[in-house]
């Protein structure tokens, strides 16, 4: 049994906020560089996505 209350408002961000696996492809040549880079292809992608819907702050 679960005593209290549960916070409904720390639970919508928790959830909303798990990460989601997504594929997508791009040529050889251009992830050998960005590997040989360091780049952080799941941060990249989000920064992009970010940008192209106008997200100004992360939620």
């Amino acid at each position: 049994m679960i005593k209290g209350r549960i916070n409904f408002d720390s639970y919508r961000k928790k959830i909303r906020n798990l990460s989601v696996k997504k594929n997508c492809s791009i040529p050889q040549w251009l992830a050998e560089r960005a590997e040989a880079a360091g780049i952080n292809f799941s941060r990249v992608l989000q920064d992009a996505l970010m940008d192209v819907l106008g997200i100004k702050d992360q939620i």
